[in-house]
């Protein structure tokens, strides 16, 4: 799980820097949704849809709905 903290204060961190360089761009508010997406697929393709992190469902019911 500290792997996932960690990615997420880098793209909370990047956001910012980019938002200070553009404020009208996009990008901060769709990078962290289609990566944390991709990387749930990669993991889900190596251990199952059913996997679980700390207790918790990588899909949880609804997720795809």
């Amino acid at each position: 799980m500290k792997v996932f903290e960690r990615l997420d204060r880098l793209y909370k961190e990047s956001n910012e820097i980019l938002l200070k360089i553009d404020p009208k761009a996009l990008l901060p508010y769709v990078t962290g949704s289609i990566v944390g997406t991709e990387f749930r697929e990669l993991l889900a393709a190596i251990w199952g849809r059913d996997m679980k992190i700390d207790g918790m469902l990588l899909f949880p019911p609804g997720y795809d709905e």
